[in-house]
């Protein structure tokens, strides 16, 4: 871990961190978004049953490959079901406990992909092992944000200290996600050289960041950037190590 910039200055980092908005940019997707007005308590109802409705279907498939494994007369190879979230904020080990339980006595492998979408556009992923988010110790949020105004501090303290060009997505998880995942952003790397990225977490409460080691990232032709992290946090990328400024 490294030290930043002072105290005073983390301070102030942390009340305009706080600021949310939302970016329009991502590729095509046909989910609808809460309304703005919808009650804080509905919504987490909404959420509740749209991660109940995904594991449900989970389960169901974990049953058909049972099925499928006993018309084949050789041993069923290990099959991949996918458990798809939208703007769900929080998950926990209960939540995907059933699923994971099932799955391993099927040698079923559950993959979940959690949308952050906005605009019916998909400005982030996260995706997960379910196997693994059964033995969480703790509750993980799954929000992703990367437009100007969540994202801005961040970049500016970074490009005002560090002889580096950055792009930032600040996860709602703060410090370690309790497991490995694999995040997808659309962020602007027009600056960058996307064949030698750098991934720092920037963690705003204690005022220091990580490098992310073995991100394994590729820049997809949507102009997605997908790396693997066991860490949240604002998510800094740059193209070469972070230089101080002379």
């Amino acid at each position: 871990m490294k030290k930043l910039v002072s105290f005073a200055l983390a301070i102030a980092m942390l009340a305009s961190m706080s600021m949310t908005a939302f970016a329009t940019s991502g590729y095509n997707t046909e989910i609808d978004v809460p309304k703005k007005d919808t009650a804080v308590t509905e919504t987490k109802k909404e959420e509740s049953n749209k991660v109940t409705e995904a594991t449900d279907k989970a389960l169901e498939a974990i049953k058909d490959v049972e099925v499928k494994a006993e018309d084949k007369t050789e041993e069923a190879k290990q099959e991949v079901v996918t458990v798809e979230l939208k703007n769900v904020a929080e998950v926990n080990a209960e939540t995907f406990a059933e699923v994971a339980k099932e799955a391993a006595a099927k040698n079923v492998k559950v993959e979940v992909k959690a949308d952050n979408v906005v605009g019916n556009k998909v400005i982030a992923r996260i995706t997960f092992d379910a196997a693994e988010a059964a033995k969480l110790e703790k509750p993980v949020k799954l929000g992703v944000k990367t437009d100007k105004a969540a994202t801005q501090v961040v970049n500016n303290t970074f490009t005002k200290y560090f002889d580096n060009e950055v792009a930032v997505a600040k996860c709602e998880q703060q410090g370690k996600f309790g497991m490995n995942v694999r995040m997808a952003v659309k962020v602007d790397l027009e600056k960058l050289n996307k064949e030698t990225l750098v991934f720092y977490s920037y963690d705003a409460k204690t005022n220091t960041f990580k490098k992310i080691a073995n991100p394994k990232y590729v820049v997809d032709k949507n102009g997605y950037v997908h790396f693997d992290t066991k860490l949240g946090g604002s998510i800094v990328i740059t193209d070469k190590p972070l230089t101080l400024k002379k």
